[in-house]
């Protein structure tokens, strides 16, 4: 392991330690929250569905190595199985933001957004800084450490687009149910004029 990877650890929970105290400050506990009965249930289906990929993941891990095919991978195995492990968090995470059960009722969603942009930044610097030593390759194989590092960055940024993408469409679904209730009283305004024109012609006559 490189001076250069062990500083980037070493710097980066020096960091992330700030951080969470600046956030903490300026806007009081991001954590402090509650999930509803609904939110509940959706984020209990998210964790049977990480489970079960996780466990056909596991499977797999166990075929490619009794079938020799570990070797000829490119990756030790244990990336392999970090790998395997985010894809069941991510599996859990995706499914409760599109569900709305990912943050809490109370829950500042905008100090999760820095917090997981940070861990983005800060792998991906981490991981820059591990190639440019040329610390990428060991024992014929992707360095274990850079691999995490980029699977990190590949899945905390897949959770930020994941969270965007559902505050888009909970916005655009806003903006029809908006259009939709400003059309139905246009209507219903227009009927009334129509049945009060249809009332004066009657009087008139």
């Amino acid at each position: 392991m490189s001076t250069a990877y062990i500083m980037g650890i070493v710097v980066g929970v020096l960091v992330a330690v700030i951080l969470a105290l600046i956030i903490y400050k300026l806007t009081g506990n991001p954590w402090k929250g509650y999930y509803d009965e609904r939110q509940e249930l959706i984020r209990g289906r998210g964790y049977k569905y990480a489970c079960f990929t996780l466990l056909i993941l596991m499977a797999v891990d166990m075929l490619i190595e009794v079938t020799g095919f570990i070797d000829k991978l490119p990756v030790a195995n244990e990336a392999i199985m970090f790998i395997f492990i985010i894809t069941g968090v991510l599996v859990y995470a995706i499914y409760s933001i599109m569900h709305d059960a990912y943050l809490g009722i109370g829950q500042n969603g905008k100090s999760y957004t820095v917090m997981i942009l940070f861990i983005v930044v800060v792998n991906l610097l981490s991981a820059v800084m591990s190639i440019r030593s040329d610390d990428v390759f060991a024992g014929g194989k992707f360095s274990t450490g850079v691999c995490i590092q980029l699977v990190c960055v590949v899945a905390f940024a897949a959770v930020l687009i994941a969270m965007w993408a559902r505050k888009a469409q909970i916005k655009k679904q806003e903006a029809l149910e908006d259009a939709m209730e400003k059309a139905e009283e246009a209507m219903m305004d227009a009927s009334g004029d129509a049945l009060g024109e249809a009332e004066d012609s009657n009087e008139e006559s």
